[in-house]
C-alpha cells in the first residue's frame, strides 16, 4: 500500500512539473515573443508563430485566407500590460474545432495547450501545439476549396459592412453625436452602443461599427 501511495505521489510531482515546464516554454517560446511582434505591425513576423504544420498548407490557393488571419491578427493586437490569465492543457480537443465547419476547414496538427490573455475588455483565447523541439506556436485550421469561397464572401461582406459604417459616421450630426461622444469620454461604450441602436434602430453590429469609428484612442 504503501510503494502504490509513494509511486502516486511521484506521479503527481512529475506531472507537475511536466506542467510547469511546459507553461514556461509557452511563456517563453509564444506569448512573450508573439505579443512583441504584434506591435510590430508585420504580417510575415506574426506568421512565424503559427504552427509548421498550419504554415504547410499556406499557398496561392489560400492566401487571401493567411491574408485575412495575419491582418486581423494585427488590427486586434494584443496591447501592452495585457495579463495572462490562463494557460491550461486540453483534456480533448481545442473548443475552435467545435465551432469550424469540419466540411469547410481541417486542424493540421491538434492543439494541446489553450491559453487566454486579457487588456482593456478583451478576452484573447489561443490554441496551441509544439513543434518537436518543444518550441510553441498557434494553431489554426486550414481552408479547403469550401473555406476559400467561405473567406473571400466574408471579406466581401465586411468591406460593404465598412462602407456602411463610414457613411454612417459621416452622417452623424447633434445633438446624438455629442451625447455618443460625452458617454465615449466617460468610457460607458456599451451605453454608447445602445444609444446609437435606440436613436437609429441599428443593429448591434452596425451599433458597434459606428461608435469604434467615432471612439477616442485609447
Amino acid at each position: 500500500m504503501g510503494k502504490c501511495l509513494s509511486a502516486a505521489f511521484s506521479a503527481l510531482l512529475a506531472s507537475r512539473a511536466l506542467a510547469a515546464d511546459a507553461e514556461s516554454q509557452i511563456r517563453n517560446t509564444f506569448i512573450e515573443p508573439w505579443a512583441q511582434a504584434m506591435q510590430a505591425n508585420d504580417p510575415e513576423k506574426l506568421a512565424r508563430f503559427l504552427h509548421p504544420q498550419v504554415l504547410a498548407c499556406r499557398n496561392a490557393q489560400t492566401k487571401e485566407y493567411f491574408d485575412d488571419f495575419l491582418r486581423s491578427e494585427i488590427e486586434n493586437k494584443v496591447k501592452p500590460g495585457y495579463r495572462i490569465t490562463r494557460i491550461e492543457a486540453l483534456r480533448g480537443p481545442s473548443q475552435f474545432v467545435s465551432i469550424v465547419p469540419a466540411d469547410a476547414f481541417s486542424f493540421p496538427v491538434q492543439a494541446t495547450y489553450e491559453i487566454q490573455i486579457e487588456y482593456d475588455e478583451v478576452i484573447n483565447i489561443r490554441a496551441l501545439a509544439p513543434d518537436a523541439n518543444g518550441r510553441w506556436y498557434e494553431v489554426i485550421p486550414c481552408p479547403n476549396d469550401k473555406g476559400v469561397a467561405m473567406t473571400h464572401a466574408g471579406i466581401e461582406q465586411r468591406a460593404e459592412q465598412e462602407k456602411r459604417v463610414a457613411q454612417l459616421v459621416f452622417e452623424l450630426k447633434d445633438p446624438l453625436l455629442s451625447e455618443l461622444q460625452n458617454l465615449l469620454q466617460r468610457e460607458q461604450l456599451i451605453e454608447a452602443m445602445h444609444r446609437y441602436q435606440a436613436a437609429t434602430g441599428a443593429d448591434m453590429t452596425t451599433a458597434h461599427g459606428v461608435i469604434e469609428k467615432i471612439r477616442p484612442p485609447h
